[in-house]
């Protein structure tokens, strides 16, 4: 089984059918990273191989060529690939939610976030609402797979590159996406050479939890969101407190940035409270398989 998506840049630098290889090497290994990082948490594995399909006036494009390896090897990756497709059909949905969902931030607070129906409502500063997957946001929130659009993006250059785009069709079906100069600083990781590390009680709502790293978004009772994981010997024990529909409180390491923002916590212990004691908007939770 195969299928292919093609990556363009666009714009006035790439008129004379030439780019960085500076710019372009990680940027291709940036979109095979998240990727990859998607089918690792989905159980999934194949490879890629890097193809340069055609040149045409003012853009360059690549093509991804999606190699199964595993097909027949256990019931979950058959059955998500005659879901799905493939892994791109699966990933680049995601990719795209994941830029909209930094888009819709900005690099701003954020006043809300909810789960309804199995989606996430984000209510940025500006009070607009964006819905996206669970899977958009839970990536959205962790700086590693951040790491890798941040890499995807880095050609683009305003006057230069002025747009990507990665384009996968399958069955008919054409799905497609856009990242435009404007939006790189959105998927940037803004870097901060202070880690502080020190053992916190948190109260808040453990609003997700992907089973395949033991990790999820921790909501604080501010509306403030970090990444967690559950760090017991044995993880699983936790996950009935997940299941608690009330505020909790987690007991763990603690990372914050320089400016003193929390970013990450690995949870040793979970405490149930009662849930008049949160006086914010309400959070629910939703599992990720």
């Amino acid at each position: 089984m195969s299928n292919t998506v093609t990556i363009s840049y666009i714009g006035p630098d790439v008129e004379d059918h030439s780019i960085s290889l500076g710019d372009l090497i990680p940027s291709l290994q940036g979109f095979y990273e998240a990727v990859r990082i998607i089918a690792t948490d989905k159980e999934l594995d194949g490879t890629y191989e890097i193809r340069l399909e055609a040149i045409t006036e003012g853009s360059i494009k690549f093509r991804f060529k999606e190699v199964w390896k595993s097909i027949g090897q256990n019931d979950k990756q058959l059955q998500v690939i005659g879901t799905w497709g493939g892994m791109f059909l699966l990933a680049i949905p995601i990719i795209k939610d994941v830029v909209s969902t930094k888009t819709h931030i900005a690099n701003q607070p954020v006043r809300n976030v909810s789960v309804e129906n199995g989606n996430v409502n984000i209510t940025n500063i500006s009070g607009d609402v964006l819905k996206v997957t669970q899977d958009a946001y839970y990536y959205s929130q962790d700086p590693k797979f951040m790491g890798t659009v941040s890499k995807f993006v880095r050609p683009l250059d305003s006057g230069k590159i002025d747009q990507t785009k990665i384009e996968y069709e399958h069955d008919g079906e054409k799905i497609d996406t856009t990242v435009v100069e404007s939006q790189k600083p959105y998927l940037t990781p803004v870097e901060t050479k202070t880690t502080v590390e020190k053992v916190l009680s948190l109260q808040g709502k453990l609003l997700s939890l992907n089973k395949s790293t033991n990790s999820g978004t921790f909501v604080l009772t501010d509306g403030k969101s970090m990444r967690y994981k559950f760090a017991t010997e044995h993880p699983q024990t936790l996950y009935l407190d997940f299941a608690y529909n009330g505020i909790v409180q987690v007991t763990g390491l603690v990372k914050s940035n320089a400016e003193g923002t929390y970013t990450s916590i690995e949870i040793s212990e979970v405490k149930k409270l009662q849930m008049e004691m949160f006086e914010g908007p309400e959070i629910a939770n939703g599992f990720e398989n």
